[in-house]
This record gives C-alpha cells, sequence and structure tokens, in this order.
C-alpha cells in the first residue's frame, strides 16, 4: 500500500498581526504543519516538515493564491501574509515614500521574528514576491533558510538595478508601460458583483480559475464611499512598486549562493520576467531551474499545475522517497 503524507487538514485561518510599534496590521493566512491537530502542538508552532513563508506578487495577495496553496499537499506549517498595501494589510502605505522594496523585506523579517519561526525555513514567493524573499534570505542568519523556491521572480539584468538607483534611472521607471497602466487601471465599483463582472470581461484575469478570483477578490475588495467597493491595493501603491527597482538583488543572489543556500527558479515558458542572459548567469552560478509549461502568472491560472510542480521541491529528497514506499 502506498504511504502518503500525513498532511495536517485543517484549513487556513485568518488573522490580523501587529508588526512592532506600527499602526496597522498584517493580515496573515496560516496552515498548522503536519501532526499539531492530533499531537495537540499549538497551531502556531514548527510541526514536521517546518515552515513555508509565501510572499505574493505585486497588485495581488494572499486570498489570489487560496487555490495553489490549498493544493500544497505537504506536511510544513504555511504562512502567507498580504504584504503592505496589498489585501486586508492596514499597515501604512503611502505611495510617495515607497523608494525600493525594503519595507516589504523589513516586514517579512518582523513577521519572522514575531511568530518565532525556527529552521528549517523555506521561503517561497511569486514575481515581486520571489524576489523580495532573496532580499529576506540575504538579512537572515546563515543557516536559517533551508531553500528558496521561486515562481518566476524579477530578477533583471545587474545594470538595470545599478541605474535604477540614478536621478535618470528613476525618471525613466515613471514612464514604464506598466506603471502608465496602473495607475489608470480602475479601482472602483458599486459592489461586489459588478467588480466580479469588470475582472471576468478584463483580458489580465479571464484565464483565472474562478476559485483564485473569488480569493482574489475576498482578499482585494474595501469598501468605499457611497456604499462602493475598492481595490485595497491602491493603483498608485502598485505603481509606486513597480518604479521601486533600486534593490541590492544581485548583491543578495550572490551572499546566498556563496553561503550554498540552494535557489529553485520556476521559469514559464510564456511571459516570464526572465532574460535568457540572466538565467545563463544564474544557472552557472548554481540556481536550480525548472521549466514550466506556462505563463506568468500559473498559480492562478492552473493553481494545482503549479502547486504540484512546487511540492517536489519543498520535500527533501528522503522523504520523497519514503513516500514512494510500497
Amino acid at each position: 500500500m502506498r504511504r502518503r503524507w500525513r498532511v495536517s487538514r485543517t484549513r487556513f485561518t485568518s488573522q490580523m498581526l501587529s508588526l512592532g510599534s506600527e499602526t496597522g496590521a498584517m493580515h496573515l493566512w496560516s496552515r498548522p504543519g503536519r501532526n499539531s491537530a492530533e499531537t495537540g502542538t499549538h497551531a502556531g508552532a514548527d510541526v514536521g516538515g517546518g515552515t513555508v513563508l509565501f510572499h505574493h506578487a505585486t497588485g495581488l495577495n494572499a486570498g489570489a493564491y487560496r487555490p495553489f496553496l490549498e493544493a500544497l499537499d505537504i506536511p510544513h506549517r504555511v504562512l502567507v501574509p498580504c504584504a503592505r498595501g496589498h489585501g486586508r494589510t492596514t499597515l501604512p502605505a503611502a505611495a510617495d515614500s515607497l523608494k525600493n522594496w525594503a519595507p516589504y523585506v523589513d516586514d517579512m523579517r518582523q513577521l519572522i521574528s514575531q511568530m518565532a519561526v525556527d529552521a528549517p525555513l523555506d521561503l517561497m514567493g511569486h514575481s515581486m514576491g520571489g524576489t523580495t524573499m532573496v532580499l529576506v534570505a540575504a538579512g537572515l542568519p546563515k543557516g536559517a533558510v533551508r531553500q528558496l523556491v521561486l515562481i518566476d521572480p524579477v530578477i533583471l539584468p545587474r545594470l538595470f538595478y545599478a541605474a535604477a538607483g540614478t536621478g535618470v534611472g528613476a525618471y525613466l521607471l515613471t514612464h514604464m508601460p506598466v506603471v502608465k497602466r496602473t495607475r489608470g487601471r480602475r479601482a472602483r465599483w458599486q459592489d461586489r458583483r459588478d467588480a466580479e463582472d469588470y475582472c471576468q470581461r478584463t483580458s489580465f484575469f479571464q484565464p483565472w480559475a474562478a476559485s483564485a478570483l473569488a480569493g482574489y477578490l475576498d482578499d482585494g475588495l474595501v469598501a468605499a464611499d457611497g456604499g462602493q467597493v475598492g481595490l485595497s491595493c491602491h493603483p498608485d501603491w502598485e505603481a509606486a512598486t513597480f518604479m521601486g527597482q533600486a534593490n541590492p538583488v544581485w548583491r543578495a543572489l550572490d551572499q546566498l549562493l556563496q553561503d550554498q543556500v540552494p535557489i529553485t527558479i520556476l521559469q514559464p515558458n510564456r511571459g516570464s520576467l526572465i532574460r535568457p542572459m540572466v538565467r545563463a548567469q544564474l544557472a552557472r552560478a548554481g540556481v536550480s531551474w525548472v521549466d514550466v509549461e506556462g505563463g506568468h502568472l500559473i498559480p492562478q491560472e492552473a493553481p494545482e499545475t503549479a502547486a504540484a510542480l512546487v511540492i517536489p521541491h519543498l520535500l527533501p529528497q528522503p522523504e520523497l522517497a519514503a513516500a514512494d514506499q510500497t
């Protein structure tokens, strides 16, 4: 008889978490690790496979990954926050104050500290969230992170980041097409049904699984004036995130690879943000690569497929072999 993981079937639960002395709070979805329910271990504790901390992409939220995360049949404790300025998180998010991704990085490190997350810690993220996790890992003590599993992270050429920190580079970033589109995005509707109808007519959302769209709207809509609903991630904050590219991404990557922290990148064959030159550099440096059939938003468009691709990289090989014994 095939052995299978005794994964806790407890559903993800929601909480608001204060971060230090800041006003507002971070919204967090979490699921306990394997056997915590059976052994009576507190739901917040690391049990069995350690902890997976996941960071979402720009403009999305934890709810948009709900079907993907629910399909992760792993023994780990799983933590999925909504980033500052996104989802139900209410931490201060003034767009004119966001110059780079340091606030996202600092929030994740604070979350790790407050949730008493011990090793083994697996960091996982999608798009901007993947890059944020690279920066987070580089600032943690050596040995704190077991590995990084990244879904099409935003890793651009070295010269791009150097230019982004200059006045000319910052000016050019404000004129990127994605910034202009984001600033002009509709952000208010009569009610949730109106917002859902709008999304279903929009090319960006049309390929999404219905459950991913429902999760996105659950976490991504807030009450607005006049009884309407609006996006919790304001287009100005999202645009500022796209522009905030002056980040030490390659310094962090170089440090992690020097420390021999395993990094796995899942790259889709459509719409990937990683250029061939960057891929070649990372592959030579020791980053593992997984080619994926799909688009940049595969966690939303094919959540179960995305989960199936991720699972083997979260389970250590000896445990995978044990799981396959008959």
